[in-house]
């Protein structure tokens, strides 16, 4: 059950995430990679790499709501480096738990408890020398993602 994904420029494919009828679209521009996964059928998802920040900076999660959907958020911000944002955005309700790497050269970020989840959203993005996102805007992103 489940695969890999690639960073990519586009792409929207059929996937064998644990379902025939799983399908997800992925697309990359402006340092801002989406992906949007329906009809799977996972236990949780992953996301992980080296981010080169060798140690400098912070690591930072947080978890966000709105009516119907629950946003996991994890930052690496004050190194040298571009900061590296995820958003996690799956349907409220479910009994999730947020695991990270607390090291701030890996990416590891992974959201348990999605075996009920048939969707979700998944939205990284980098700003310059290591700032810092504040909630609030990840909180625009994720209004913005779910009504247009």
């Amino acid at each position: 059950r489940g695969g890999w994904v690639l960073y990519s420029s586009i792409a929207s494919y059929r996937s064998v995430w644990g379902s025939n009828s799983a399908r997800y679209v992925a697309k990359g521009v402006n340092g801002t990679f989406i992906l949007a996964a329906t009809g799977i059928d996972i236990n949780y998802f992953q996301v992980s790499g080296s981010l080169g920040a060798d140690g400098k900076g912070n690591v930072t999660v947080a978890t966000i709501h709105t009516t119907n959907y629950t946003g996991f958020i994890k930052r690496v911000w004050g190194a040298p480096n571009p900061s590296v944002n995820h958003l996690i955005i799956v349907p409220r309700g479910g009994t999730y738990e947020q695991l990270y790497s607390t090291d701030t050269d890996s990416d590891y970020h992974r959201i348990t408890g999605l075996s009920s989840v048939d969707h979700l959203v998944y939205i990284m993005f980098a700003t310059a020398n290591g700032g810092y996102v504040p909630n609030s805007v990840f909180e625009s992103i994720m209004d913005k993602y779910l009504n247009g």
